[in-house]
């Protein structure tokens, strides 16, 4: 026999099917998201007042000669199926899914800086091309890419949209810290060390890569 309590016709029946949210992490609060942004914004300028003074050209050319010397055919395979993470079309998806995962969680406004991720990037690397013409290794040469190569634009996008993402799942309790950093590093270390080992990009090009997107 069931008993009806006399305060069950007051509940409503979505404040019981509403998902209780975790509190934000808050050892993920913005103070440390601001340093990590001024440190990569440090770095990426000095790497390119370096590269724009033609100082980085030993260091890159050794170490394009030890990374094609080293490739065989199943590794550059490998990697022209890593580099596809930093494509255009896969990054601006990932930002946007991943921005609709952390809105319907706490918003719209929640989501926001994860959807920009990818068009901040975007303009960040297009932005120094404009002004630092830096001429892109043979193999791209050969190629027909004529863009200029610092930074390199594939790392950039990765990075910027791996960190965001998994900064704002940390933040939201949806996965633990520690897995979303190491997801985050595997996807841009890898797409950048991509660019090397196609022969698209200088390592130095990489470098900045990083730096720009960890900025964004």
């Amino acid at each position: 026999m069931n008993v009806v309590q006399p305060t069950d016709h007051l509940r409503s029946p979505l404040a019981v099917r509403a998902p209780r949210l975790a509190p934000r992490n808050p050892r993920l609060d913005m103070a440390p998201l601001r340093l990590t942004a001024l440190a990569g914004a440090v770095a990426f300028l000095a790497l390119a007042g370096v590269v724009a003074r033609g100082n980085t050209r030993t260091f890159d050319r050794a170490v394009r000669r030890r990374v094609l010397g080293r490739q065989g055919r199943g590794g550059r395979a490998a990697m022209a199926a890593l580099t596809v993470g930093g494509e255009s079309a896969v990054h601006v998806c990932a930002a946007l899914l991943g921005a609709l995962a952390i809105a319907r969680r706490r918003g719209p406004r929640a989501g926001g800086a994860v959807a920009l991720s990818s068009l901040g990037a975007l303009a960040t690397h297009n932005a120094v091309k404009l002004v630092l013409k830096r001429r892109r290794p043979l193999g791209a040469l050969l190629r027909g890419k004529r863009e200029p190569s610092f930074p390199s634009g594939h790392t950039t996008a990765s990075t910027a949209v791996a960190a965001t993402i998994a900064y704002a799942v940390a933040r939201e309790r949806i996965i633990a810290s520690r897995h979303a950093a190491a997801i985050a590093v595997a996807v841009s270390a890898l797409v950048g060390a991509s660019r090397v080992s196609l022969d698209e990009h200088w390592a130095t090009d990489v470098f900045g890569g990083w730096a720009g997107g960890i900025t964004v």
